[in-house]
């Protein structure tokens, strides 16, 4: 009687063990990643950052890593070494020779949510052209690993300085000193009337002070103002590194952080259901002994 008890009590030990990991086993059925540049249209010297964000996702119980490798044109983007993490992801470290990097949450990520941003600088070009950035081999994971094969970001448009700041043309300040009020002529002719030279005499006299050629001064004002704004062009800088806390290594895999919570669920359930089990034994073993 007590063999055919135990032999029970381990068959149904072992049905709770299975339909325990049944239920608490990790899985992704779905995700979207999209990357969005931070502007469409810089020049050379500016900074583009790229983010990532993760949307529609489907799965059991969020996701804790996430890593890809980034594919860009080297010729026109500088790519900074580091990527900021958001949203509770950690920064990561991106590769100098495979331009992979990892990233990890300490909790659950919600869905819809942006998770890092990778930083470009614009490369100088003798024309205008349009670039994009791509992921490769995005893996997610919750325990189990979820691959997507490849996105791409909008084009983003470097331009020439040409088309971003055109020239304009430079103020000549000797035309505005040479400018005359033709209504005051500094070279008056020598009137034949020598009472109209008397009348011009007098009007001159009233005047003392009342330059014969004047000049504007705003003119010139305006003409070193326009000058200094194109000796001056504003651009801003491009690198805004940040100190990386990231202990990852970025040619590592991506850790299984949810196969270790689900193992501890199973434990817990085991030992709860083997004590139950051996105090029923217990009882029974006491009953049958009274029996007797």
């Amino acid at each position: 009687m007590k063999k055919k008890f135990l032999i029970l009590s381990i068959m149904m030990l072992l049905v709770t063990m299975f339909l325990s990991v049944n239920v608490f086993a990790a899985t992704i059925t779905s995700a979207t990643v999209t990357l969005t540049p931070s502007k469409t249209e810089c020049k050379s010297g500016d900074t583009i950052e790229f983010t990532i964000s993760l949307k529609d996702l489907q799965a059991s119980s969020g996701i804790l890593g996430f890593g890809a490798y980034i594919d860009y044109d080297s010729n026109l983007l500088t790519l900074e070494p580091t990527a900021k993490g958001v949203s509770g992801w950690t920064d990561a470290d991106i590769s100098e020779k495979t331009h992979r990097f990892i990233t990890t949450k300490n909790s659950h990520s919600e869905n819809n949510e942006d998770i890092l941003k990778i930083t470009f600088t614009a490369k100088e070009v003798t024309s205008d052209v349009a670039t994009s950035v791509k992921l490769k081999k995005i893996e997610i994971s919750n325990g189990v690993d979820y691959t997507i094969n490849e996105i791409s970001s909008n084009n983003v448009t470097i331009k020439t300085e040409s088309t971003t700041n055109p020239e304009k043309p430079p103020v000549d300040e000797d035309d505005n000193k040479g400018e005359q009020d033709p209504d005051k002529p500094t070279n008056p002719s020598t009137p034949n009337n020598p009472n109209d030279n008397e009348n011009s005499n007098n009007n001159n006299n009233d005047n003392p002070n009342q330059p014969d050629s004047p000049v504007n001064p705003d003119e010139s004002n305006n003409s070193n103002e326009q000058q200094g704004d194109l000796d001056s062009p504003n651009i801003p800088s491009g690198n805004n590194n940040e100190t990386n806390n990231n202990a990852n290594n970025s040619n590592s895999s991506i850790p299984q952080l949810g196969a270790s919570r689900i193992l501890l669920i199973i434990i817990a359930i085991i030992i709860v259901i083997a004590v139950i089990l051996f105090i029923k034994i217990k009882i029974i073993d006491k009953k049958m002994k009274k029996n007797k």
